[in-house]
Order: structure tokens, then C-alpha cells, then sequence
């Protein structure tokens, strides 16, 4: 029986391409961990690395969006 792990947001954001603070090696090891464990996420750690995105988007534009766009 393959083991299972559940990725909260921490361990989705670098998947998206974004980096975390403190989380280091992450490149290295990611690889091995999707070899071994069937991985797992809840559907709102998918909405929360979404709205991190957007928030990276909205301060990398210099200016706010409109929400609509971002959608």
C-alpha cells in the first residue's frame, strides 16, 4: 500500500511557481516525494494559492486591479 500525504499551500506555491520563505531544498526533494506518496491537497488550499497569486500579480503591477480582471 503506497502512502498517502496531503500538501497544504506551503508545498502547492512552489508547484505554481512561486517561493516560500523558509522552505528550502524544496526542488530536490519534491520529485522523490510525488515518486513515493500518492499526494493529496483540499480543494481550498487551491483557492488559497490562487489568491496568493493574484496578490503577487496585483504588488508586482505597481498598481491595484480590478478584482474582475484577475478572475
Amino acid at each position: 500500500m503506497t502512502e498517502r500525504i496531503l500538501f497544504d499551500t506551503t508545498y502547492l506555491l512552489p508547484i505554481l511557481g512561486m517561493r516560500v520563505r523558509g522552505l528550502r531544498g524544496y526542488e530536490k526533494y519534491i520529485g522523490g516525494m510525488l515518486d513515493i506518496y500518492d499526494v493529496y491537497y483540499h480543494p481550498v488550499s487551491l483557492i488559497e494559492s490562487k489568491w496568493e497569486l493574484l496578490h503577487l500579480l496585483r504588488r508586482r503591477s505597481g498598481r491595484l486591479l480590478p478584482l474582475e480582471n484577475c478572475l
